[in-house]
């Protein structure tokens, strides 16, 4: 048991330290995913306003929830880099530098919120692709748009997923979650519950 939990704590310490060196590529990957669901979603709109498919006016509206969660992406990758608040990336990055990685113990929980922020934008980005090609994928087979059908099936069925009545409930928490860890409100929120509790503990 103890070897199982050393071997955690040396795993978080090593995920910790990768994400401090690599912060501004994984800010840039997630900005340029953001951008990249806008423009599906661009292309989505466009399609369905060419081709006037059957109901297309109702597929609209259910695309349009990609704008938000693609908004919420860029803010996060922001964030990443300059959170409003509990914003700990440069003092981590000078005690890593000078005194190597047992220097971020306490930047550990601001970071790893961060990176939970991280992951959780990350997916949801994904999932709004997936859901914008399954979308305009199903306005190409429905209008027997130019091109190969059987693309077009394939590309519905790999998106089929984001499909269902509460994907977008999911995709709203993951939202939430992003950023309100990545923001630094999380790690904020834990620092004031720590403190309420320390000022409630009676002295022995």
């Amino acid at each position: 048991m103890w070897g199982g939990l050393l071997l955690s704590v040396g795993l978080l310490f090593i995920i910790v330290r990768l994400y401090v060196e690599n912060v501004v590529s994984i800010a840039v990957i997630l900005f340029w995913t953001a951008t990249l669901v806008l423009l599906v979603a661009t292309f989505v709109f466009l399609v369905l306003w060419w081709r006037r498919v059957y109901d297309g006016k109702a597929t609209s509206w259910a695309l349009v929830v990609t704008v938000p969660f693609a908004a919420v992406g860029s803010l996060v990758s922001y964030w990443l880099l300059e959170p409003p608040m509990q914003g700990v990336l440069e003092p981590a990055k000078a005690a890593l530098a000078a005194d190597g990685i047992g220097a971020l113990t306490p930047f550990l929980t601001p970071l790893i919120l961060q990176i939970l922020g991280a992951v959780a934008s990350f997916i949801l980005l994904i999932g709004s692709v997936a859901f914008c090609a399954a979308n305009v994928s199903a306005a190409l087979i429905e209008s027997r748009a130019w091109g190969a059908r059987w693309l077009w099936r394939f590309v519905f069925w790999t998106g089929r997923w984001t499909t269902g009545r509460g994907v977008v409930v999911v995709f709203v928490v993951l939202a939430v979650l992003a950023a309100f860890s990545a923001s630094g409100l999380a790690a904020e929120w834990i620092v004031n519950v720590q403190e309420n509790v320390r000022g409630t503990t009676p002295a022995v």
